[in-house]
């Protein structure tokens, strides 16, 4: 959840992901989340410091050492699978005929 007063940092794929409530664009915590991280990594190590400098059991492998390269591309991976209309990734299970 972000408040829309600092949504300017997030793309436009972050943007169509989240959705308004009140004053705030949230976003769904399995998935959605990671386009949040995926363009601001500075607070995906917030996120870690929190939590005891670990990296967190999410399956990305980032922790606080993580460069924001490294963190912006594990966060991308989880916006492709889930999100690949909005992040123009063709789908690896659509049929081609389709």
């Amino acid at each position: 959840m972000v408040h829309d007063r600092v949504a300017g940092f997030l793309s436009d794929p972050a943007l169509r992901i989240g959705e308004m409530f009140g004053e705030y664009i949230t976003f769904e915590e399995d998935c959605a989340y990671a386009a949040v991280y995926a363009d601001a990594p500075a607070l995906w190590r917030a996120a870690i410091n929190s939590r005891c400098g670990a990296v967190i059991g999410d399956g990305s492998g980032v922790g606080v050492d993580s460069s924001d390269d490294d963190i912006r591309a594990a966060m991308l991976k989880t916006c492709h699978v889930w999100y690949p209309d909005e992040y123009g990734v063709p789908c690896q299970w659509c049929a081609k005929d389709a």
